[in-house]
This record gives C-alpha cells, sequence and structure tokens, in this order.
C-alpha cells in the first residue's frame, strides 16, 4: 500500500467497525500519512500547518500516530519515562510549544514530517540509558499540546462520540495546528491515532486551524476558556465579528434566560424556551444589521461560501447560542410521542434543522455535523411517517455527506455507524440513493477524484 503525499488507502468501513467494538479504547494498527502540508511560522503564532496545494473540503489531510496516550494522571510519568531513553525524541518533544514565543524558536527541520507523523517508528529504534527529564517542562508540553481522546458509545441506537475527561495523548504533527474559533480542519481521534481532515475548501498556502475550545459557546466564554489552559485570547474574524455585532451583557441575558425556562417545569409546551430562540434570533439580525451599517469589514475568509453573506453571518453568530438550539431539540423531542400530529415534535424537527445549519457553519465537516445530520434525518423520517423515497431523500443525503465529509468512507462508513439506528429498509436504500444522486461510493460526483480511496489496508 502506498502511503505517498497525495495518496492516503484506508479501509474506513473496517476501521470504524473496530472502533466501534472497541469503544475507541484499543490500538488500530494505521499507518501514517502525510497530505499537502508544510510546517513554517505564522506570524504572530509560531509554529504552524500550512497547505501547499489546494484542498477540498473533506480530504484527507493527515493519520498520525501519537507519541503517547493514557490516562491524564500517569500520563506526565509515561511521557517522563519514555523521553528519559530516547534523546532524539527528548528534543523533539520538549521543542513544543509551552505557551510562550521562546518556546518556539525552532522548526524542528531535522525529522521529516512524516517522521513526525509517525514517532514511534523510529523513536523505540534509538532507546538508550535513562537520562534525567525535568517533569515540569513535560506537564507544560502536556498542557499545551495533548489531546482528549474519545469516548465511543454504542449501548444507545445512535452512537454517541465524546471528549474523554481521563484519558488523553500526545501527538507531534498535529500539534502544530495553532487556533481559530472558525476552523478549517475537524479531526477524528482513532484512539492513539489522529485523523485530520479538510473542514473547508483551502488554498495553497492558506494555514490550517483548529479549534482549542468549544465552538459552540459566545466569545466570553470561548476567550475565558482559551486564556485559562492557553494562556491567549484569541481575535480570529469570527471574534472580531462577534465583539461588534454582539452585546456581551445582552447574550449573557438571553443564556440567563435559558437557564430560567430549563429549571421550570411550567412550560410543557416550549413556549417560553421558543421565546428565547427567537430573541437569540433577533438579537443576531439587529446586532448583525447594525454592524455590517457601520462600515465593518468582515474578514476574507468569511466571504467564501455558498448563500448570501448575511445568511451566513448569522448562523455563524448564532453558533454562540448552540447549546440553546440543541437543549431545546431535545426538550421538544421528548415531550410526547413521535408523531406527526404532535405539536411539540414537529417544533422539534424545525429546531433541529435550524441547528444543523448553524453547525454546518462553523464547524463544517465535524463530528458534531454528522451526528446532527443524524438526528435531523432520523426526527425527519418519524415526521413523514418513514416516507423516505418523497420527502425524506434530501436529509438522508445532506447526512450522508457529512458523515462522508467526517469520516471518509461513503455509504460503508455511514452504515457502520447507522446499523442499530434504523430500520433495514432504510439501511438498504442508502446505495439505490447514492446511485439516483451520482455519487460514488466514496460520496462524491463521479467525475471529481477524492484522495481517500475505498481500498483494503495492507
Amino acid at each position: 500500500m502506498s502511503f505517498a503525499t497525495g495518496e492516503g488507502c484506508y479501509a474506513w468501513a473496517e476501521i470504524y467497525e473496530r472502533l466501534l467494538n472497541t469503544g475507541g479504547k484499543e490500538q488500530l494498527g494505521l499507518r501514517p500519512f502525510v497530505g499537502p502540508l508544510e510546517v513554517r511560522f505564522a506570524p504572530g503564532r509560531g509554529r504552524g500547518l500550512f497547505a501547499t496545494a489546494n484542498v477540498r473540503r473533506g480530504q484527507l489531510l493527515l493519520c498520525a500516530g501519537a507519541v503517547v496516550v493514557g490516562d491524564n494522571a500517569s500520563l506526565p510519568s509515561e511521557l517522563g519515562v519514555l523521553l528519559s531513553r530516547n534523546a532524539s525524541l527528548r528534543d523533539v518533544v520538549l521543542a513544543l510549544s509551552r505557551g510562550l514565543p521562546c518556546s518556539e524558536k525552532e522548526l524542528l527541520f531535522s525529522h521529516s514530517l512524516e517522521d513526525l507523523a509517525c514517532p514511534n517508528a523510529w523513536a523505540t529504534k534509538h532507546m538508550g540509558s535513562p537520562s534525567p527529564v525535568d517533569a515540569v517542562i513535560v506537564a507544560e508540553v502536556l498542557r499545551f499540546n495533548q489531546f482528549a481522546l474519545s469516548s465511543v458509545s454504542c449501548v444507545e441506537a445512535q452512537v454517541q462520540v465524546n471528549s474523554d475527561l481521563v484519558r488523553s495523548g500526545l501527538w507531534l504533527l498535529p500539534s502544530f495546528l495553532n487556533h481559530s474559533c472558525r476552523p478549517n480542519v475537524q479531526r477524528v481521534l482513532l484512539h492513539d491515532w489522529l485523523v485530520i481532515r479538510a473542514a473547508r475548501d483551502l488554498c495553497a498556502g492558506e494555514e490550517l486551524v483548529d479549534c482549542y475550545t468549544e465552538a459552540l459557546q459566545p466569545l466570553h466564554r470561548r476567550r475565558a476558556a482559551l486564556q485559562r489552559s492557553y494562556r491567549f485570547q484569541c481575535s480570529c474574524e469570527r471574534c472580531c465579528l462577534e465583539m461588534v455585532a454582539l452585546d456581551s451583557a445582552k447574550v449573557k441575558d438571553v443564556f440567563r434566560r435559558s437557564d430560567e425556562v430549563g429549571a421550570s417545569t411550567q412550560d410543557a409546551s416550549g413556549h417560553a424556551q421558543e421565546a428565547v430562540l427567537q430573541a437569540a434570533e433577533d438579537l443576531v439580525i439587529q446586532g448583525l444589521a447594525q454592524c455590517l451599517d457601520s462600515g465593518f469589514e468582515v474578514g476574507a475568509t468569511l466571504l467564501e461560501g455558498e448563500g448570501s453573506l448575511k445568511t451566513r453571518l448569522r448562523a455563524l453568530l448564532l453558533g454562540s447560542f448552540g447549546p440553546i438550539f440543541r437543549s431545546q431539540a431535545v426538550s421538544l423531542q421528548a415531550n410526547g410521542p413521535p408523531s406527526p400530529n404532535n405539536a411539540s415534535f414537529r417544533k422539534a424537527s424545525a429546531v433541529w434543522a435550524r441547528f444543523a445549519e448553524i453547525v454546518g457553519t462553523v464547524l463544517p465537516c465535524s463530528e458534531v455535523k454528522a451526528a446532527t445530520s443524524s438526528s435531523l434525518f432520523c426526527m425527519t423520517l418519524m415526521l413523514h411517517k418513514m416516507d423516505f423515497l418523497r420527502t425524506c431523500r434530501p436529509v438522508f443525503v445532506e447526512c450522508l455527506q457529512a458523515f462522508h465529509d467526517a469520516y471518509g468512507g461513503g455509504v460503508e462508513v455511514w452504515l457502520v455507524w447507522h446499523r442499530k439506528m434504523f430500520p433495514a429498509e432504510i439501511l438498504d436504500a442508502a446505495r439505490d440513493v447514492l446511485t439516483q444522486q451520482g455519487l460514488t461510493d466514496d460520496g462524491q460526483p463521479p467525475q471529481q477524484t477524492d484522495v481517500v480511496r475505498l481500498e483494503r489496508m495492507d
């Protein structure tokens, strides 16, 4: 199997089948892949990862193996022991960012990107006698570079993927990703392997940016979390827009009202929470209009995308109220039987649709977008009495594309994730829909070539 730059071949359906069977807690034995990437300095941001060619959304960019994974409590000591016996690995790891500019003076060009994507392939060959390692520096490196592992649960019909609060890992090349509250890449954790895909179309020379905190939160919460954990204040294009368009006090008031409604038992109809959602919509519409009328210069990357600019900017700003939209959708969905005659259920479907639009703007090609698309498809099926062919096809195609963008593998991966969620006739219809929509097995129109080729692993 070739893992040369520009070609990554993985049997994604098999990989995710094993992931779900093990709950994401066992090694999968993958191999590294490095797409069209380079490491160089980003002005004012230290080292960064940059695209060296034009990249399509959903395209595989990186599959990297970890230096170490494990429980948070024991990870510093495990890493310290590993570094104490390997001088070459120690030099690289201790040169990672520690939250200060002085810790990012070098580009680490002594190692190729392929080496940095799979450090254990070479580090274990150069083990020597133990040498003392500063435990404080090791802890600092982990603080600013570790990724929480994924916790995967298949107990419910819909697979649940969440950040593991007690386990994490350290990766070399992915640690060079800088932050933005509007990321252009998305990551998937496969235990000790980390997969990076493009979340948007990227141009050659464009920096790849990840989100270090919960993106579906308001500006004041995101900035507080980043300052607490990483010692910096974000000034990305989304933050700049939100700072001008949304009054922080009014945003906090909307959340306060939502909390009060959530704590009340007097809103069985959902009218009170519906008023809260409308207040968020109105605040965004008014704030955005005033912002644009004032001559605010919208960031260049915010100008790109489908649909009208105002519609996209509204959805982006509504990302700050994401938790409210999701909680309302879940609450309404649980209020009564799943029937088209149930007014709450119809409202829940509408809120899920709005939330999916918001997530697709803030976190396209993400696991969150994929999960939201599944929930929306399920709601649509029940709302239209399982009338898949006539009324649910567009929502299904969107769901299928969302899963391919996040995980690769086309319909086969979608089937792995939804085996327990939908009846056999829906699962059987998936391939028929692909054919009728003119899509190939990898979820792309046949005239396009995807770097994610559905071949079996060696």
